[in-house]
Order: C-alpha cells, then sequence, then structure tokens
C-alpha cells in the first residue's frame, strides 16, 4: 500500500518515467520462451488449459471489428484536424503580420 502514492504521485506530477526502465532485449524474450516451454512441459494440463482460454477470448472478441473501428474514426477526425490546424496557422500569421 506504501508503494501506490507514489505511483499516483508520478501520474499527477507528469514526471518522466525511470529512465533505468528498458525495453525488454531479445535475450530476455529468449529466456520467456524458453521459461514458457518449461512450464509447458512442467504443467501440461494447465498450459493447455491456458491456451485454449486465450484463443477462445481472441475467438470471441471482434479484433477486426475494433481495430476497422477505430481506423474509421481516425479518418473521420483526420478532416476537422486539418481544418482547425490550418485555422490556428491562418491566425498565427495574420497576427504576425499586423505586429510588424
Amino acid at each position: 500500500m506504501e508503494d501506490q502514492p507514489a505511483k499516483q504521485q508520478h501520474y499527477l506530477t507528469m514526471q518522466a518515467p525511470d529512465p533505468s526502465f528498458e525495453a525488454p532485449s531479445p535475450e530476455d524474450e529468449g529466456d520467456f520462451v524458453h521459461r514458457t516451454e518449461q512450464y509447458a512441459r512442467e504443467e501440461p494440463l494447465k498450459a493447455v488449459g491456458v491456451a485454449f482460454v486465450a484463443g477462445l477470448i481472441m475467438t470471441l472478441l471482434p479484433i477486426g471489428g475494433i481495430i476497422a473501428g477505430l481506423l474509421r474514426l481516425a479518418l473521420a477526425l483526420v478532416r476537422p484536424a486539418l481544418l482547425i490546424l490550418g485555422a490556428v496557422k491562418l491566425y498565427e500569421e495574420v497576427d504576425r503580420r499586423q505586429n510588424y
């Protein structure tokens, strides 16, 4: 529980993340694969159960529909965003010319 305020403080102050954090290296990914294979050998029934549940979730979730919807939303928002950007740039140019 003591760690939670520190996390909240990090998000509330918008500080940069810890620079010591690094993305996983290829060696770490190989280690993950090795540990996964070892777990599947030691606990085959649990591994099959986890794979079944993951497959079921991936089948039930309409991933293609979600991606298509997000793409459609992004494309619908491009025109208004460009219009607003153009208006801001026009205002900046008019303001710059009036100040000279």
